[in-house]
C-alpha cells in the first residue's frame, strides 16, 4: 500500500519537506518565511533596544560634553509623532514643512523649507563667486 502524500498543513502545498522534519510538520518554503519572520522581528527589537541604550547615554552625560549631533540626537528623540527637528536650524516643526525627499529613511529633507531655501541661496552666490 503506498503511503499517502504529504501537504503542508499551513499553505496545502505538497513540499518539499525536511527529511528531518515529522510527517506533521510545515513544508520548507513555510518553515523558512516564519524563520525569516521570526528573525526580523528579533532583529527590530534588538536594533531599538540598542537606539534606547544610546539615548540613555546620551541623556546621562553633562550638557557641554555631548557633540553636536548628539545633541541633535536628543532633540530628534524627544519629537512627538507627526514633528521634526531641522538640522539647520534645530527647531522643531510638522512635517508639512519638510519636502518629500526619496534619501531619509522617513522621507522628508532634512532641512525644513526655509533653511534650504537660505542654503540653496548660499550655494548659488559661491558658485556665482566661483567658490565650491
Amino acid at each position: 500500500m503506498p503511503a499517502p502524500a504529504r501537504t503542508c498543513p499551513r499553505c496545502g502545498g505538497p513540499g518539499p519537506f525536511y527529511a528531518s522534519q515529522p510527517a506533521c510538520a510545515w513544508c520548507a518554503v513555510c518553515f523558512r518565511e516564519a524563520a525569516n519572520t521570526r528573525y526580523a522581528m528579533l532583529r527590530v527589537a534588538i536594533i531599538e533596544g540598542h537606539a534606547q541604550q544610546r539615548l540613555a547615554t546620551l541623556q546621562s552625560l553633562p550638557g557641554d560634553a555631548l557633540t553636536r549631533r548628539q545633541r541633535l540626537a536628543l532633540l530628534r528623540s524627544a519629537c512627538p509623532p507627526g514633528h521634526k527637528v531641522c538640522s539647520w536650524c534645530w527647531e522643531e516643526k510638522m512635517l508639512r514643512h519638510f519636502k518629500a525627499c526619496t534619501k531619509s529613511q522617513d522621507g522628508r529633507d532634512y532641512y525644513c523649507r526655509e533653511c534650504r531655501q537660505t542654503l540653496d541661496r548660499i550655494r548659488k552666490e559661491r558658485s556665482a563667486r566661483g567658490n565650491t
